[in-house]
């Protein structure tokens, strides 16, 4: 099995434009079992980590995205947040999807929205907004890009499960192609249907490839008469799961409660917890970490 994360980019020469591949399979695998996802909302995170991994190569050092979905149906919302270093986070509002309705008309709803965000230590560089509505995690963020940022985007990412809860997950990798300055749009919208076909999507999945013969297969699908001399391939930091949360920040944040609120906290809980959406770890606090004199 050759599943370790990894991300690789380059440029395919004669279409002009640029594609990154990721593996995402033990990142997915951290965010479900953190989660304690069911196999429905375990395919939704692992599409939006991938997408985020995909996109990391847009970023530089300590910019951020954090993509938004919002669909009108269970689904309901997931955000992921990361950086140029390839570092990501995730949360689905609905861990349990399973237990609501594995119907796809009932999970997304008749529309969504997608927004991204690009920060940079806290500060908004650019945001953007636009309606999800293909209905589909991966393909809503591509159409992102190709309306709010006239880039021409195709983005496709999956999932393979295993049986054994603890290693839940077989392989999840995604792959994105994007136009570049001059690309032949025309040219390009071929190649883009091509990785929506049901080929294409087992290559992507197959873990029995190493990552160069899985980029190789992947790139001929594209473009069958692709030669090595056509395309570049760098290999960046891998992606995985890690949250920037820590006991100060919590407590930063429950400090921004009024008195009157803090004091209810501790009269009903002694040490009250609160557990970071993003990763599942909890932080106690007690009196102490307060100003006493509030009590």
């Amino acid at each position: 099995m050759n599943n370790r994360n990894f991300l690789i980019r380059g440029v395919i020469k004669p279409l002009n434009a640029r594609y990154t591949f990721v593996n995402t399979t033990s990142l997915v695998a951290e965010a479900i079992k953190r989660h304690d996802l069911d196999p429905i909302s375990s395919i939704f995170l692992s599409q939006s980590l991938t997408t985020g991994a995909l996109v990391s190569p847009l970023l530089e050092g300590d910019e951020e995205y954090t993509l938004r979905w919002d669909y009108a149906g269970a689904l309901g919302t997931i955000i992921v947040n990361l950086n140029g270093r390839n570092e990501l986070r995730g949360y689905i509002k609905e861990p349990h999807l399973a237990n609501i309705t594995d119907d796809r008309n009932a999970l997304f709803g008749d529309s969504g929205s997608i927004s991204v965000v690009k920060s940079l230590e806290g500060k908004i560089l650019n945001s953007g907004a636009s309606e999800a509505g293909l209905l589909d995690v991966t393909e809503d963020v591509g159409f992102f890009f190709s309306t709010s940022d006239q880039i021409e985007t195709q983005i496709v990412g999956d999932i393979k499960f295993n049986i054994d809860p603890a290693n839940p997950v077989k392989t999840s990798a995604g792959f994105m192609l994007q136009a570049m300055p001059d690309c032949d749009l025309a040219e390009f919208d071929l190649k883009r249907q091509r990785m929506l076909e049901p080929q294409f999507l087992d290559t992507l999945l197959d873990s029995a490839l190493a990552k160069e013969e899985r980029l190789t297969a992947l790139l001929h699908l594209i473009d069958a008469d692709l030669s090595t001399a056509d395309y570049t391939l760098t290999e960046s930091t891998a992606p995985e799961y890690r949250c920037k949360c820590s006991h100060d920040k919590m407590l930063n944040a429950v400090k921004l409660l009024d008195k009157a609120e803090l004091i209810e906290m501790f009269k009903t809980n002694d040490a009250p917890r609160i557990c970071c959406q993003f990763c599942g770890d909890e932080y106690s606090f007690t009196t102490a970490d307060f100003d006493l004199n509030i009590f």
